[in-house]
């Protein structure tokens, strides 16, 4: 029953992101510096909902992750209920989506869909965000 609850949350978000993005105009990401980042340091941006399971899934790693690396990487989330309008502004059309941003305020790499703690880690070694 929780499955088709969280499908049936998934679609909803999805319609109104893409209701959202369609009926505003499309901004590219902001620089570093910007409201969501710090300015000379890597960003991880986490799009979802509070009532979306996988979210919540990630909410978890990413306190973890600012426990643990939160002085080199910002890790912020972003929910859907709270900061719509941020959705159509970074193109996200699904839930969760993870949104890494390099020292200058670049997009450098997206996914979409929950990550493990230790999957998350590798992205960030990968993109040279943490030794």
């Amino acid at each position: 029953m929780w499955k088709r609850t969280a499908i049936t949350t998934g679609f909803a978000l999805l319609a109104a992101a893409l209701m959202a993005a369609c009926s505003s105009e499309t901004e590219k990401p902001p620089a570093a510096g910007g409201p969501l980042t710090t300015p000379g340091r890597p960003a991880v941006l986490e799009f979802g909902a509070k009532t979306c399971l996988p979210c919540i899934q990630m909410q978890k790693v990413i306190a973890d992750l600012t426990a643990s690396h939160g002085e080199q990487v910002d890790f912020r989330m972003i929910y859907v209920d709270e900061q719509r309008h941020l959705f159509p502004r970074f193109r996200i059309t699904l839930i969760p989506t993870q949104v890494f941003v390099d020292a200058q305020g670049r997009e450098v790499e997206r996914h979409i869909g929950p990550l493990t703690r230790e999957e998350l880690l590798a992205k960030l070694r990968q993109l040279n965000f943490i030794q």
